[in-house]
């Protein structure tokens, strides 16, 4: 009998420590960046993607699907409308839900001649809302550019103990 009792008490500690692990961090999509509300094609645009993708993974925010790779699931899943959402948090979501992203990032860059304004969003894929939107400006060195405007998004609690350290 006091086996059995002991063995239900080790069965039931390691059902505990299961359950008080660590969330697995969030896999994180970047869908493909529009201008004036299309997808931007252009070469600035593909690199700002690129980067985008490539600052998120350095956040050690979670696991990274690329702008490319969404674009390769939409087109394999005949669903190219998903990359024209547009910001809309159903259609971000349902993105997301078909590349198995946790949170889609989606952006848009804009602006004229040498001064480029990036706007960024993250929708949380469970519950189809948008989290958060930030935006810069990519000529304002202060402004951090892309990598300033993903802290932002994904992490701004860095950016409020940069910002507490500067202050004190």
């Amino acid at each position: 009998m006091r086996r059995v009792a002991i063995v239900a008490l080790a069965v039931a500690l390691g059902a505990g420590a299961a359950h008080a692990q660590p969330a697995a961090p969030p896999t994180i999509a970047v869908a493909p960046l529009t201008m004036l509300g299309a997808e931007d094609t252009s070469t600035t645009g593909k690199q700002i993607e690129a980067r985008v993708a490539k600052d998120i993974a350095g956040l050690g925010a979670g696991k990274v699907i690329t702008a490319a790779e969404v674009v390769d699931a939409t087109k394999k899943a005949k669903k190219p409308a998903l990359r024209a959402c547009d910001g809309d948090p159903g259609c971000l979501a349902d993105l997301g839900a078909l590349v198995g992203a946790s949170v889609v990032v989606f952006g848009e860059v804009g602006g004229l001649g040498d001064v480029q304004v990036l706007s960024l969003g993250a929708v949380d894929v469970a519950t189809r809302k948008e989290r958060r939107r930030v935006r810069v400006s990519l000529a304002s060195a202060e402004e951090g550019g892309v990598p300033g405007a993903v802290t932002r998004l994904l992490d701004p609690d860095k950016v409020q103990q940069a910002l507490d350290t500067i202050a004190t």
